[in-house]
């Protein structure tokens, strides 16, 4: 007879730094053809009990068995070998290499020749693709492809090594609608064909779309699992964040002023971007919306000085200003990327030292830093934004998503910007957290700070925004203010007309 469970995991227990726990006494089963969800608020577990379930990391104690077999402490090669295939949260590609190159990575077929055969990766990249409805050229290097391109990519990755078992950890958190149902799709296709899958998200609604049954990680313990037609919204959070939960976000900054702090005009960028126009004043939180690769990032990387733009004006503070990310920094703006890792963070440093990076000026006494005073300014932020830690002195890489979002935000605190660009500021973070930088950017908006803010998720931006502007291929096709829905911001972004 045929093992009914495709994974089980018993009493498992893992700790990190000093001794805490990050897993405590964790077992669960996981049928065959069965999709499970995993949810629960960042530093629940989640990550770390699918590190171990793949081999990246091994558990303190406990047991893993695949198809009923203990299989003791697991390796990422043992892993796929048993047929355990993840798709990571934070992208695992070659940015050089092609995207079919980054498909077949180091399961490259060869020609009798015993080289690489390249035509056979590509046709078989573009099989996979069309299965996958991903339109991307297999022949483009990585690095130059969308955050959320680049996520197709991981996935179709670990679809082609034809898993058993596959683990999607925010598998969507890039991706727009449209990709979201076609990646559903093809989940489905995979669950009719016997694959076993767990599913992360913090896109709750996306959890009873997809799901048979749903398990709640809090604090390293599993609260719950219900199957998907037992439990609704309500419950769910509840027993994430152990109370009830409010509204989903905090009352929108009415302290928007004349002045006005960062103006575009006819801004181009090659084809890319073309006659923006644009402004933000001081206390106002203003969005960019549209299909993802409309424009949005490029906006901000021109704001920053990450791209110069071929033509136009950037006014801000009512001077014209050509800036290079030094310069703004210099300036008082403040970019918070998409990629908090890649980008945001010194991840082998500590909380100190990344809160502190953009600020050490104001913290010298005479040629050297003073300690104290950077330790007391580190504490005020970290507080400020309820960040939890243990000592200021942790790695960032120890942190959850959430809490390191929150130091890539004291680090811009400390440094007192006037206005602040957040890229997709709730990527991967759980409901609770989401709640809190939201109420983070309302409250630096009451303070008069400007923000332009940039998301994958219209429903994020109608909630937080005062002004919208729609972006379509490169140009500002719609400028919107409050009361408007995410159909009429879909509308406009997909080329309708009202």
């Amino acid at each position: 007879m045929k093992e009914k469970y495709a994974i089980e995991l018993r009493n498992i227990f893992k700790s990190y730094v000093a001794g805490v726990p990050v897993l405590k006494d964790v077992s669960f089963c996981l049928e065959r053809g069965e999709i499970q969800a995993f949810v629960g608020q960042n530093g629940a577990g989640k990550s770390t009990l699918m590190k171990i379930l793949s081999g990246s990391e091994a558990a303190d104690s406990g047991e893993i068995l695949v198809d009923g077999v203990d299989v003791g402490k697991l390796t990422p090669a043992k892993a796929e070998e048993l047929g355990i295939g993840i798709v990571h949260q934070e992208l695992a590609l070659c940015p050089d290499l092609t995207v079919a190159e980054n498909v077949f990575l180091a399961k490259e077929p060869l020609c009798r020749s015993r080289l690489i055969d390249q035509k056979k990766i590509l046709r078989q990249t573009r099989e996979l693709f069309e299965k996958l409805q991903i339109r991307i050229n297999p022949t483009e290097p990585v690095r130059h492809l969308s955050v959320a391109d680049q996520q197709m990519v991981e996935i179709a990755k670990a679809v082609q090594a034809n898993p058993k078992v596959l683990i999607f950890d925010e598998p969507t958190a890039s991706l727009n609608l449209t990709e979201v149902q076609n990646l559903f799709a093809f989940i489905r296709v995979l669950k009719s064909q016997g694959v076993s899958m767990v599913y992360i998200s913090h896109r709750l609604n996306e959890i009873f779309e997809i799901a048979d049954r749903i398990t709640v990680l809090r604090d390293g313990y599993i609260i719950s699992t219900r199957a998907v037609g037992e439990t609704n919204m309500e419950s769910m959070v509840r027993d994430m964040v152990g109370r009830e939960m409010g509204e989903e976000y905090p009352p929108v900054s009415n302290s928007v002023q004349d002045e006005v702090i960062l103006e575009l005009k006819d801004i181009c960028l090659d084809d890319r971007l073309q006659k923006v126009n644009l402004n933000i004043r001081k206390g106002e939180i203003v969005a960019l919306a549209g299909l993802v690769g409309a424009g949005q990032r490029e906006i901000a990387d021109v704001i920053f000085g990450v791209q110069k733009a071929g033509s136009g004006e950037i006014i801000y503070k009512g001077k014209e200003l050509k800036p290079t990310p030094q310069r703004a920094v210099e300036n008082g703006i403040a970019f918070l990327t998409e990629s908090r890792k890649k980008d945001g963070l010194f991840l082998e440093h500590s909380i100190l030292f990344n809160t502190t990076i953009a600020n050490l000026k104001e913290m010298q006494t005479g040629l050297f830093v003073n300690a104290k005073k950077e330790q007391q300014q580190t504490r005020d932020i970290v507080e400020r934004i309820s960040l939890k830690y243990d000592g200021l002195n942790m790695e960032a890489q120890f942190l959850s998503g959430g809490n390191q979002q929150k130091v890539v935000i004291s680090k811009w605190l400390c440094s007192k910007a006037d206005m602040f660009i957040f890229s997709e500021p709730t990527r991967g973070i759980d409901i609770s957290a989401k709640y809190e930088i939201y109420q983070l950017m309302q409250k630096l908006a009451g303070e008069g700070k400007a923000i332009l803010v940039i998301s994958s998720d219209n429903q994020e931006l109608l909630g937080v925004c005062n002004r919208m502007y729609v972006i379509r291929q490169g140009q500002i096709v719609k400028e919107l203010g409050r009361g408007v829905t995410e159909e009429e911001v879909m509308l406009y972004a997909a080329g309708g007309n009202k």
